[in-house]
């Protein structure tokens, strides 16, 4: 630590939505969204430059710098204290924090950092979060995404305007939906990963719906409501704001979520493989590139640049309609933060090669250790764990290659 490094610090902040709708300093997310920032807090080491540095719990230092011994420079693991300590002494000169996602609450929490970063990071639209920023993280924002992209952008295969999201007030609209459309996806404004989001059908319909429901709009203000869709494939389209405030559109990622929209994790190496992926997606990666690089526009032309900085991914679905025809959902969510897409595309630029693919998934069984999981996979080829774990640890990331 004796020579001075000019470094990024990254940590890991998964829950920033739940905290931008909170807008306190003092938000804590529940202890299952607890346990998952916890169990993955070393997650971003795979988005970072070798002199770059990640901030961990003081608890979790050790662990860390053990298990990524001889893959990574594990003396720039650190805990906030020590680089505060390191950054005071002069040990270390400092640019920019790269969080997983902003949020009042990381800005408090780096508070005793900031001093040492560098003046461009100080002043610049992510030195000090502001109550303007808000709206854009909410469910409304790409809502108003998709409403200028079917406008400006029109194609046949697009979802038709009559099963476009509807913002509910109350829970009565919210049954008129159900209703109308049999089965609905209703989720929170603000929410992340699949959390905030409830799958139900008119025959299935509970107080617990009218309680749950009724509880965001409180919290919140309202309600989004969609059809429930035939889905065949998550999409993400991978953008990333410069310090400069360019956004340059990166790769189209895709993912895996179950019956109830709760992440599973990501295919790995399609994009490479032209034919697999028309096969498994059904669109073409000049189609897709098409999509993604008009909602850059719409992005641009909306502002986003003039706040956020770093990465950000744009959640589509491919689904089939009544007439088993493929068609396009291309802006599902607009998501200010880094996501397993993210570290998905550097998984695969630093282990598939050629043609390879694989999957890249986040574990989690409430009658299962990680350790477990992974003593029992270890043995399959190509099967690697990728964040630290003991045996109290409940969620982990790993990845699995197929074989060629």
């Amino acid at each position: 630590m004796s020579e001075q490094v000019f470094a990024d610090v990254y940590v890991f902040h998964p829950a920033c939505e739940l905290a931008v709708a909170n807008g306190t300093h003092s938000f804590q997310p529940n202890k299952r969204i607890q346990q998952f920032a916890y169990d993955l807090q070393a997650l971003p080491v795979y988005l970072m430059n070798p002199n770059d540095f990640l901030l961990v719990e003081p608890n979790h230092v050790s662990l860390a710098r053990e298990y990524y011994k001889g893959k990574f420079p594990v003396e720039q693991i650190l805990s906030l204290e020590e680089i505060t300590q390191n950054a005071g002494k002069g040990k270390v000169e400092l640019n920019a924090l790269r969080p997983w996602g902003w949020s009042p609450v990381l800005h408090k929490q780096i508070e005793p950092l900031k001093a040492y970063f560098s003046p461009g990071f100080r002043n610049g639209p992510v030195g000090a979060w502001l109550p303007a920023y808000k709206p854009f993280f909410s469910r409304l924002f790409a809502l108003a995404i998709l409403k200028d992209l079917l406008n400006t952008f029109p194609k046949s295969y697009f979802i038709s305007p009559e099963q476009l999201p509807v913002a509910c007030k109350t829970v009565d609209q919210v049954k008129q939906l159900l209703w109308q459309w049999k089965k609905i996806v209703i989720k929170a404004p603000f929410s992340a990963s699949g959390r905030g989001i409830q799958v139900v059908s008119a025959d299935q319909w509970r107080p617990f719906h009218e309680q749950w429901g009724g509880g965001i709009i409180k919290r919140q203000g309202l309600l989004m409501v969609e059809p429930c869709l035939n889905g065949q494939m998550d999409i993400a389209f991978q953008y990333h704001i410069s310090d400069n405030g360019k956004i340059r559109y990166l790769d189209s990622t895709f993912f895996k979520t179950d019956a109830s929209g709760q992440y599973i994790g990501n295919y790995l190496g399609l994009t490479h493989n032209s034919d697999k992926l028309k096969k498994t997606v059904g669109f073409t990666q000049q189609q897709l590139t098409e999509v993604a690089e008009t909602i850059l526009l719409l992005l641009n032309k909306r502002g986003v640049n003039r706040f956020h900085r770093g990465y950000l991914g744009v959640d589509a679905l491919v689904y089939r309609d009544k007439q088993e025809i493929r068609r396009l959902y291309p802006v599902m969510e607009v998501n200010l933060r880094s996501t397993m897409g993210t570290v998905a595309m550097a998984l695969e630029q630093k282990y598939l090669r050629g043609s390879e693919t694989g999957f890249m998934g986040i574990h989690f069984d409430p009658q299962e250790s990680f350790a477990v999981f992974v003593n029992r996979q270890k043995k399959e080829r190509g099967f690697q764990s990728l964040t630290p774990y003991d045996e109290s640890t409940q969620f982990g990331a790993w990845m699995q290659v197929d074989e060629v």
